[in-house]
């Protein structure tokens, strides 16, 4: 069912990245907002932080089938629950079961998670650029 346009939408991207190193980890999350890539670890660029030569692709996945987990960027030490209301611009997305992103990250800050309930696994995978 198309839904509210008026034929369905198929998309479908194709792009060579390069990447050298790849790694890929699970990470069971909690209650509580924790780091989960830190992103000031994995720059290796001399110096560090310089766009567009540092960075990488990040492909994470919600594994559990029945909770959700909110996502975070701490840029400066920045630390508080992703659930409030006062600390959403800390938050910039939530998986919710199954769910996956992909996209880009320039290694400055770091990324957080926090589940909504029980600890949902989060496996990522990370793409050197």
């Amino acid at each position: 069912t198309p839904g509210p346009l008026s034929m369905p939408i198929s998309l479908s991207v194709t792009d060579d990245l390069t990447v050298d190193i790849t790694t890929s980890n699970h990470y069971t999350t909690s209650g509580s907002t924790t780091k989960m890539i830190d992103g000031s670890a994995l720059d290796t660029t001399s110096p560090a932080g310089v766009a567009p030569t540092s960075g990488c692709y990040i492909f994470m996945k919600n594994t559990d089938s029945t909770d959700s987990v909110m996502v975070g960027f701490d840029a400066d030490g920045e630390t508080g629950a992703l659930s409030t209301s006062r600390n959403d611009g800390l938050r910039f997305m939530t998986l919710k079961p199954l769910e996956f992103a992909f996209f880009p990250f320039d290694y400055c800050g770091d990324i957080t998670v926090e589940a909504t309930a029980n600890a949902p696994v989060i496996e990522y995978w990370i793409f050197d650029k």
